[in-house]
Formats: structure tokens, sequence, C-alpha cells
């Protein structure tokens, strides 16, 4: 009779158990006593593997990591367009600055005149 005894490797921080050495390697180095690296940016889900995130969008959010990382990067880059004041009005100028040949309506720029006319 031949007995099936296979030997498992236990983590020496948590005790969980392993069939492969390799197991417990990847265990110690990706999951015990890691923080999570990953997070979701709609909800407070963290992960210790970006496949896990990359699952979670999707199932839970219905969008990819990708989508969701380009969404944050325009909204990101609109903030700074605003807060470095790109699209002011210069006040300083006659507010009537543009005005129609034809009538006596008035723009603030020359592109609202143009599609005025």
């Amino acid at each position: 009779n031949q007995t099936n005894t296979q030997e498992s490797f236990a983590c020496p921080k948590c005790s969980e158990t392993y069939k492969s050495q390799r197991n417990l390697n990847l265990h110690l180095k990706y999951d015990c006593g890691v923080d999570p690296k990953f997070s979701c940016t709609l909800c407070p889900f963290k992960s210790k593997l970006k496949v896990r995130i990359i699952q979670h969008y999707k199932a839970r959010h219905n969008t990819t990591m990708r989508q969701q990382n380009e969404k944050q990067n325009a909204q990101e880059k609109k903030k700074e367009h605003k807060e470095r004041g790109y699209h002011k009005i210069d006040t300083s100028k006659s507010s009537d600055s543009f005005s129609c040949p034809n009538c006596s309506k008035s723009y603030l720029t020359q592109k609202d005149l143009n599609l005025h006319l």
C-alpha cells in the first residue's frame, strides 16, 4: 500500500499552508503582511494584486482600470487648467468689443460673433 503523504508548507507569519514552496514564497512576497498597492478610485476597495483590482473595476463598476485612469487624468488636467486661469475673460477690455455689423448685438469673443453671423 502506498500512502499519500503530501508535504505542506506553512507560512511562519499567519499559518496558511501551501502545497509548494513556490506558492508559499509568492504568498510571503505579495500577500502576507503586505499593504495593498492598488486602490479603486471609485470606492474604498484595495488589493495587493493588480489582477484583482482589474477584476473589481469590471465586476463592480462596469468599467476598466484604464478607462478610469483616463477619466481621472482628464479631470486633473481640467482642474489644473482652471487653477492656472487659462480661460479667464479679460474684463479690462470692453465687453462689447465684437459687434455685429448688421444689428446691435455684441459678443465677448470673435468666435461667438462668427457663430452669430
